[in-house]
């Protein structure tokens, strides 16, 4: 599950406005679905309802049982959607990377050095890259 924004899902942008701390390159991991964390929550920072949770996870296909990873730039959205599933809904199969695009996505970096798949950008980047 990948929780960045979708200009960062697509590859338009490899970090938010801001941020220092980039990736090398855009896109996302082949086959991911992109639920950005900020979804989870309402306009004053609390948790949505346990119902519109459920109903933002499922229709996505992240159900209990299924294993999730939640991934983002470099691990603080995905351990907040870890906390989500995890605590909020009582998924048993969620896991966080930690080091998320930013290690896989490098050049260099596991996508390339494991050959494990692709790398999918959006707009005007080439649909699919990588060993497979």
């Amino acid at each position: 599950m990948d929780v960045r924004s979708v200009a960062e899902f697509t590859g338009k942008v490899i970090a938010p406005p801001g941020k220092t701390e980039t990736a090398q390159r855009g896109g996302h991991f082949p086959g991911t679905a992109n639920i950005p964390w900020g979804k989870a929550v309402n306009e004053d920072g609390t948790f949505k309802s346990y119902d519109e949770l459920v109903k933002l996870y499922e229709s996505q296909g992240f159900k209990p049982g299924k294993e999730t990873i939640a991934y983002c730039r470099i691990g603080e959205h995905s351990s907040h959607t870890w906390f989500v599933p995890k605590y909020l809904l009582g998924f048993d199969k969620v896991r966080s990377y930690d080091r998320s695009w930013t290690e896989w996505g490098e050049p260099g970096g596991r996508a390339d050095r494991k050959g494990r798949g692709q790398i999918c950008a959006g707009a005007g980047v080439p649909a699919c890259r990588g060993d497979s």
